[in-house]
């Protein structure tokens, strides 16, 4: 009797799938829009915005984590495009159900001036133009600043809050237990950090449900405090 149940379930939802595509009613389970990265160093990284037009497409989220041991980012990166590239997987639905997820890898979306934007780049001010992420006057005491191409400057800030808002990266070292850093038991540089960066296009289907693209790796940056 609960064979005959689920089988009867089961063509319901069969039924109910060829009505949708007979209705001609369009699903979006994620989005072909891709940032493109562009070129990286230990210090900047630049990536350009997809030019998608479409109105389920709102824009690009840029997430990083910092990491105590450089092998353990390599790692995650590779966990990541693996995970991406098999057969089976569904685009865009890692973000949601490993890279950002506290029982996956964790990371985080970037503050820009001390605001957590949703998306953290819209289309309007992204469609193909270049984005840059920039460290490289970490280590004289500047901030890092993302900079769009004929645009604005932003102060990049991490996505864990202090007593004054959210903390920087030049003024807060990384410690255990931050919620944005993986920290490391052998650690033999203690004043060396590592900022892994990825991006993903991001919009909503009919429903409203969020959708992503596959997430873009950007860059590996080098902090020494």
């Amino acid at each position: 009797m609960v064979k005959r149940g689920r089988r009867l379930f089961t063509s319901i939802i069969v039924v109910a799938c060829v009505y949708i595509s007979s209705c001609g009613i369009d699903t979006l389970s994620a989005l072909d829009y891709e940032p493109v990265s562009k070129s990286s160093s230990i210090s900047a990284l630049t990536f350009e915005g997809p030019s998608g037009s479409e109105t389920e497409y709102k824009g690009v989220f840029v997430f990083y984590k910092i990491y105590a041991y450089e092998n353990s980012a390599i790692t995650d990166r590779s966990t990541i495009s693996t995970k991406q590239n098999a057969d089976d997987a569904v685009p865009g639905s890692l973000i949601t159900s490993y890279l950002t997820t506290t029982s996956g890898l964790g990371y985080k979306a970037c503050i820009l001036n001390n605001e957590e934007f949703i998306p953290t780049l819209k289309n309007s001010l992204i469609s193909g133009k270049s984005i840059s992420i920039n460290f490289s006057g970490f280590e004289a005491g500047d901030e890092p600043v993302l900079t769009i191409d004929g645009g604005s400057d932003y102060l990049i800030s991490r996505n864990i809050t202090g007593t004054s808002g959210y903390r920087s990266f030049h003024d807060y070292i990384p410690k255990s237990g931050d919620a944005d850093y993986k920290s490391y038991t052998s650690d033999d540089d203690e004043n060396a950090f590592y900022v892994q960066f990825f991006a993903t296009s991001y919009g909503y289907d009919n429903n409203l449900n969020d959708v992503y693209s596959d997430a873009v790796y950007l860059g590996l940056i080098t902090l020494n405090y």
